[in-house]
C-alpha cells in the first residue's frame, strides 16, 4: 500500500455537486460564495480557485498528517491484509499491487478502482483516518469476492445494491473482535441505513444478523444480497433510488 503526498489536484467537481451538504459545511466561506451564483460554469470557476488557495494553504499540514498517517498505519499494514483475507476467504486480488492513498481536502472519500487509489481527508483524526481507511480497503477484496460468487450468473443481483451493501458490510466486519484488537475505534457508517426499516427492524440490523448466522463469508454474502434484492423496490427501502447518498461509492 502506497502513501502518496498530498494531491496538488482538486477533487472532482462531481463528488462536491453529489455530496454538496457535507462538504460545504467543512467549508462555509465557499458555501457563502456559491449561494447565489446558478451559473454552472461560474460555480466551477469559483470552486477551482477556492481549492488551489486552499491546497497552497493547507499543503505543510497535509504533509504532516501523511506522515503521522504513515507512522500509525505501516506497523499494522500486513497484519490487517491478512486478518481481511482471511475473513473473505480470498487472498488479495494480485493484479493490485499496490493501493495509493491521496490525503485531500475533501472530507468525502471515494475509491477509484481503476486507479486502486481513494481519498483521505486531512482533517481526519488518526484513529478515524484508520477506520475510514480500512473501510476503503474492504471494499476491493469485497468486490472481488462478490464477482467470484455471482459471475456464474446463477444469482440474481442489482448492480446498484452490490454497492449498497458494500457500505454496511465494512460496518459489520470492522467492528468485530479480531479487527478491533488492531482498531479499537467504533466504525460507522451512513445513517441512511440505519433509517431504512424493514419488518420492525432497520436494515443494517437485518444484515448483521444475516452475518452472525453464517456458515462463511460466501454463505452470508449470498443471503445478504438476496434479502437486498427482495427488498429492492420497497418505497420504504428506496434502495433502488439516489435518495441514499453513495459519496464513498467506488467510481467504474
Amino acid at each position: 500500500m502506497i502513501r502518496r503526498p498530498p494531491r496538488s489536484t482538486l477533487f472532482p467537481y462531481t463528488t462536491l455537486f453529489r455530496s454538496k451538504d457535507k462538504i460545504l459545511n467543512k467549508y462555509p466561506l465557499l458555501k457563502d460564495k456559491l449561494e447565489k451564483i446558478t451559473n454552472i460554469k461560474k460555480k466551477k470557476k469559483i470552486i477551482k480557485k477556492f481549492f488551489k488557495e486552499e491546497n497552497n494553504k493547507k499543503e505543510k499540514l497535509m504533509k504532516k498528517k501523511l506522515i503521522l498517517f504513515k507512522k500509525k498505519w505501516n506497523p499494522m499494514n500486513d497484519i490487517f491484509f491478512l486478518k481481511l483475507s482471511d475473513f473473505f476467504g480470498i487472498n488479495f486480488p494480485k493484479k493490485i499491487k499496490e493501493i495509493k492513498v491521496f490525503i485531500t481536502l475533501s472530507p468525502i472519500c471515494p475509491v477509484n478502482l481503476k486507479d486502486h487509489s481513494f481519498d483521505l481527508y486531512y482533517n481526519f483524526k488518526q484513529n478515524q483516518a484508520m477506520a475510514v481507511s480500512m473501510h476503503e480497503l474492504i471494499h476491493f477484496i469485497y468486490l472481488e469476492k462478490y464477482k467470484e460468487i455471482f459471475s456464474n450468473g446463477k444469482q440474481k443481483y442489482d448492480n446498484k445494491l452490490k454497492f449498497h451493501l458494500s457500505e454496511i458490510i465494512p460496518f459489520i466486519i470492522l467492528n468485530e473482535k479480531k479487527f478491533q484488537e488492531i482498531l479499537s475505534y467504533k466504525h460507522k457508517t451512513y445513517n441512511e441505513y440505519f433509517n431504512i426499516i424493514i419488518e420492525d427492524k432497520n436494515l443494517v440490523l437485518h444484515i448483521k444478523k444475516l452475518f452472525e448466522k453464517r456458515k462463511n463469508f460466501e454463505d452470508f454474502l449470498i443471503k445478504a444480497d438476496s434479502f437486498m434484492y427482495k427488498h429492492r423496490d420497497r418505497k420504504s427501502t428506496r434502495l433502488n433510488s439516489s435518495h441514499i447518498p453513495l459519496s464513498r461509492m467506488p467510481s467504474s
